[in-house]
């Protein structure tokens, strides 16, 4: 780098390798999957299966090695979202709904760990959410209206 203050030449295509996912898949043997950039802008841009956009706050609650967290991160920030980051670690429901009130999420990914204590709970949190997942399944919006 010569110090000058220019933009810098992007290197990139979409097929450059953005990141490898390591997964056991169905088969139980540990694998590498190698995950290119056309990937994760296909995952979130020009969607028809969630609406994203500069009104929506996204939850980042997934550990950055498992998959949803490219939803939750690359979502929000290829779309001009908001990203509320909560701490490492396991959380609580009750953090996780102080966390949706406090930044008034709209836009979570629970994995069935999380979701089904959530839909069964009789302290769910209220708002309103545009987006939220179980698993690989996304609600239409409004699906949580009056959580």
């Amino acid at each position: 780098m010569d110090g000058s203050a220019g933009n810098l030449t992007n290197l990139s295509t979409p097929e450059s390798l953005a990141y490898v996912m390591f997964t056991s898949g169905s088969t139980g043997t540990p694998k590498g999957v190698l995950v290119e950039h056309r990937s994760v802008v296909r995952l979130v841009q020009e969607t028809n299966y969630v609406e994203l956009g500069g009104q929506q706050v996204f939850l980042q609650l997934a550990p950055l090695a498992f998959d949803a967290s490219t939803f939750e991160i690359w979502g929000a920030l290829l779309n001009g979202s908001t990203l509320v980051i909560m701490p490492p670690g396991l959380v609580s429901l009750a953090e996780i709904g102080r966390a949706i009130q406090q930044y008034c999420v709209t836009t979570l990914w629970l994995t069935a760990g999380y979701s089904t204590p959530w839909l069964t709970s009789k302290s769910r949190v209220s708002g309103r959410f545009d987006s939220c997942s179980r698993e690989a399944m996304c609600f239409p919006p409004r699906t949580f209206a009056g959580f």
